[in-house]
């Protein structure tokens, strides 16, 4: 939600600079664009956990249904 937010304030600031100031530098808010790298950083660490932790829980009980099935045979 925060990276949304940002990426939304990000594109509304960049669109107005080039539409309204001619892609004037000194119109852009550095600290929204600087606001966007920790945000995105946090997006992909939190995507790399969860997929992880997904990755974790099926490789486990993939591990239990194979042990259960050689038990049955």
């Amino acid at each position: 939600m925060l990276l949304l937010g940002h990426t939304i304030a990000t594109s509304g600031m960049l669109l107005k600079t080039g539409l309204v100031f001619g892609m004037n530098p000194a119109a852009l808010n550095y600290n929204q664009i600087l606001a966007m790298a920790p945000a995105t950083i946090a997006w992909f660490k939190e995507a790399i956990a969860r997929d992880h932790r997904i990755n974790q829980a099926l490789a486990s009980q993939w591990e239990l249904l194979l042990t259960e099935s050689e038990g049955q045979s």
